[in-house]
Protein backbone atom coordinates (compact mmCIF):
# COMPACT_ATOMS: atom_id res chain seq x y z
CA UNK A 1 0.00 0.00 0.00
CA UNK A 2 0.97 3.78 -0.12
CA UNK A 3 2.61 2.81 -3.99
CA UNK A 4 1.71 5.42 -6.87
CA UNK A 5 1.84 4.69 -10.16
CA UNK A 6 3.71 7.48 -12.11
CA UNK A 7 2.63 7.75 -15.72
CA UNK A 8 5.56 8.19 -18.27
CA UNK A 9 3.61 10.68 -20.20
CA UNK A 10 4.54 13.16 -16.59
CA UNK A 11 7.03 11.66 -15.11
CA UNK A 12 10.02 10.04 -17.50
CA UNK A 13 13.20 8.69 -16.20
CA UNK A 14 16.87 9.47 -15.99
CA UNK A 15 18.16 8.18 -19.34
CA UNK A 16 19.52 4.49 -19.16
CA UNK A 17 17.41 4.11 -15.60
CA UNK A 18 16.91 0.69 -14.15
CA UNK A 19 19.93 -0.60 -16.91
CA UNK A 20 21.89 -3.20 -15.64
CA UNK A 21 25.37 -3.57 -17.09
CA UNK A 22 28.18 -6.20 -16.85
CA UNK A 23 31.59 -5.43 -17.87
CA UNK A 24 34.60 -7.36 -18.39
CA UNK A 25 37.92 -7.31 -19.36
CA UNK A 26 38.91 -6.67 -23.20
CA UNK A 27 41.09 -9.38 -22.23
CA UNK A 28 38.82 -12.33 -21.25
CA UNK A 29 37.56 -14.01 -24.42
CA UNK A 30 36.25 -16.72 -22.07
CA UNK A 31 33.65 -14.63 -20.96
CA UNK A 32 32.51 -13.36 -24.05
CA UNK A 33 30.14 -16.32 -24.51
CA UNK A 34 28.58 -15.02 -20.61
CA UNK A 35 27.81 -11.75 -21.23
CA UNK A 36 26.29 -12.76 -24.98
CA UNK A 37 23.67 -14.73 -22.61
CA UNK A 38 22.40 -11.93 -20.96
CA UNK A 39 22.49 -9.46 -23.97
CA UNK A 40 19.08 -8.01 -24.62
CA UNK A 41 19.37 -6.54 -28.30
CA UNK A 42 15.60 -4.54 -27.18
CA UNK A 43 17.28 -2.59 -23.92
CA UNK A 44 20.43 -2.41 -25.85
CA UNK A 45 18.83 -0.19 -28.77
CA UNK A 46 16.80 1.28 -26.28
CA UNK A 47 19.67 2.10 -23.99
CA UNK A 48 22.15 3.71 -27.31
CA UNK A 49 18.75 6.30 -28.18
CA UNK A 50 19.00 7.79 -24.57
CA UNK A 51 22.61 7.41 -24.30
CA UNK A 52 22.40 9.61 -27.37
CA UNK A 53 20.44 12.46 -25.90
CA UNK A 54 23.16 12.68 -23.25
CA UNK A 55 25.96 12.93 -25.32
CA UNK A 56 24.76 15.37 -27.79
CA UNK A 57 23.56 17.56 -25.38
CA UNK A 58 26.98 17.17 -23.40
CA UNK A 59 24.72 15.79 -19.93
CA UNK A 60 25.69 14.39 -16.75
CA UNK A 61 24.07 13.13 -13.76
CA UNK A 62 23.34 16.15 -12.62
CA UNK A 63 21.87 17.70 -15.72
CA UNK A 64 17.77 17.73 -15.61
CA UNK A 65 17.56 15.99 -18.30
CA UNK A 66 15.29 12.82 -18.84
CA UNK A 67 15.03 10.34 -21.95
CA UNK A 68 12.63 7.07 -22.37
CA UNK A 69 12.72 4.41 -25.45
CA UNK A 70 10.37 2.24 -26.01
CA UNK A 71 9.94 -0.19 -29.20
CA UNK A 72 6.69 -0.51 -30.20
CA UNK A 73 5.43 -2.38 -33.56
CA UNK A 74 8.97 -2.56 -34.97
CA UNK A 75 9.97 0.74 -34.58
CA UNK A 76 11.62 2.61 -31.49
CA UNK A 77 9.97 5.53 -30.07
CA UNK A 78 11.64 8.32 -27.81
CA UNK A 79 10.72 10.85 -25.59
CA UNK A 80 13.05 13.12 -23.96
CA UNK A 81 12.98 15.87 -21.47
CA UNK A 82 14.80 18.81 -20.52
CA UNK A 83 13.96 21.06 -17.47
CA UNK A 84 15.37 24.43 -15.67
CA UNK A 85 15.93 25.43 -12.54
CA UNK A 86 13.53 27.46 -12.18
CA UNK A 87 10.74 24.62 -13.87
CA UNK A 88 10.31 24.89 -17.20
CA UNK A 89 10.12 21.87 -19.40
CA UNK A 90 10.83 21.07 -22.95
CA UNK A 91 9.93 17.76 -24.54
CA UNK A 92 10.80 16.51 -27.67
CA UNK A 93 10.48 12.88 -29.17
CA UNK A 94 10.56 11.14 -32.49
CA UNK A 95 10.51 7.39 -33.57
CA UNK A 96 12.63 5.28 -36.72
CA UNK A 97 13.43 2.06 -36.46
CA UNK A 98 15.74 0.30 -33.87
CA UNK A 99 18.97 0.18 -36.15
CA UNK A 100 18.81 4.04 -35.94
CA UNK A 101 18.65 4.40 -31.99
CA UNK A 102 21.97 6.49 -32.25
CA UNK A 103 20.51 9.08 -35.29
CA UNK A 104 16.92 8.76 -33.55
CA UNK A 105 18.88 10.13 -29.91
CA UNK A 106 20.86 13.14 -31.79
CA UNK A 107 17.28 13.73 -33.81
CA UNK A 108 15.81 13.90 -30.54
CA UNK A 109 18.25 15.86 -28.54
CA UNK A 110 18.28 18.61 -31.90
CA UNK A 111 14.54 18.76 -31.37
CA UNK A 112 15.07 19.62 -28.02
CA UNK A 113 17.43 22.45 -28.46
CA UNK A 114 15.67 23.80 -31.50
CA UNK A 115 12.58 24.15 -28.70
CA UNK A 116 14.31 26.27 -25.99
CA UNK A 117 16.58 23.49 -24.95
CA UNK A 118 19.83 25.45 -25.94
CA UNK A 119 18.09 28.63 -23.45
CA UNK A 120 17.97 26.31 -20.74
CA UNK A 121 21.87 24.35 -21.29
CA UNK A 122 23.19 28.37 -21.39
CA UNK A 123 21.19 29.30 -18.06
CA UNK A 124 22.21 25.47 -16.45
CA UNK A 125 25.91 26.34 -17.60
CA UNK A 126 25.89 29.90 -16.29
CA UNK A 127 24.46 28.83 -12.89
CA UNK A 128 26.06 25.40 -11.91
CA UNK A 129 25.27 24.23 -9.25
Amino acid sequence: EGAVALPLERWLPAPGQGVVTVQGRADAASLAPLFAALDSATTRCRVEAERAVVAALGGDCRMPLAAHAVERDGRLHLTARLGSRAGRLVDAGGDAPPSEAAVLGADVARRLLDSGGREILAELEDNPS
